[in-house]
């Protein structure tokens, strides 16, 4: 079984790998091969400890057993990523995570829609360009807490071949973004993200228009996403649109950017 196949075995329902993202990790791997591409979203990490990320996940809803691949992955997955890079954990059991210094940031929501309708395009909406990554990680940076926010590797990863990457441009100047990810049936909306000055302008309702058009026009029989509960402004515009929510894994995080679990 092939390293691609035996992820695909135990993603979840709705969030597994879709060909785009399994075409970008062999690519990814294949040009550096001291790393490991595992997606559901965006995970990196060194090739000797995937059997051990790969065990975890497998672990995923047993306490005892996580908490035994935790002791054995966590401390070689820290001393690889160094000081400078960390953690990021959505996970349902959390407790084994607690003495390798995870705590939790907040909870956060997952939206569904399952009935995709057309919309009228709009003119000022486009696909992005490795042109535009610098100003989409301007807008990123300003859009969202330090967690989830997007690197410049992440980011051209999604824009160059992982992703269907979407920009609004206003007086020839891009104004937002979103992040379309086909993982399967039921495409993931990574990120809506609107320039502070540009807020206020339904921008953020265009680019989930768009979004929505274009995932049923690329096959998907739904979109998902998530949203920080607190986050009540995003919250009123999925649900206006159609999106029912429902509350999801506390998300965890050691500190700052760093590699994404996604145990649930």
């Amino acid at each position: 079984m092939t390293l691609e196949e035996s992820w695909l075995r135990i993603l979840p329902d709705g969030g597994f790998a879709g060909p785009r993202t399994r075409a970008r990790m062999t690519r990814v791997l294949e040009r550096m091969p001291h790393l490991g591409l595992v997606s559901d979203d965006v995970v990196m990490v060194a090739l000797p400890i995937l059997p051990e990320l790969h065990e975890m996940y497998v672990a995923a809803n047993d306490e005892a057993r996580l908490a035994a691949c935790c002791a054995r992955f966590l401390p070689g997955l820290l001393e690889v990523l160094g000081p400078g890079m960390t953690i990021n954990l959505k996970a349902d059991l959390t407790s084994p995570f607690e003495p390798y210094g995870f705590a939790p940031i907040e909870q956060i929501h997952y939206y569904t829609l399952e009935r995709l309708s057309p919309c009228s395009p709009d003119p000022r909406v486009r696909m992005a360009r490795v042109s535009d990554i610098e100003t989409m990680l301007e807008i990123d940076s300003a859009s969202f807490p330090l967690p989830y926010r997007r690197g410049p590797d992440e980011m051209r990863m999604h824009v160059r071949d992982a992703s269907i990457v979407r920009v609004v441009v206003v007086d020839d100047q891009v104004a937002g973004f979103s992040i379309i990810q086909p993982l399967g049936p039921r495409f993931h909306l990574g990120a809506v993200g609107v320039s502070p000055s540009h807020q206020g302008l339904g921008l953020g309702r265009l680019l989930l228009d768009d979004a929505i058009h274009v995932a049923l026009h690329a096959g998907a029989t739904g979109i998902g996403l998530t949203t920080q509960t607190r986050n009540g402004r995003a919250r009123s515009m999925y649900e206006k649109r159609g999106f029912e929510g429902q509350l999801h894994a506390e998300f965890w995080a050691r500190a700052g950017l760093g590699v994404e679990l996604h145990l649930y």
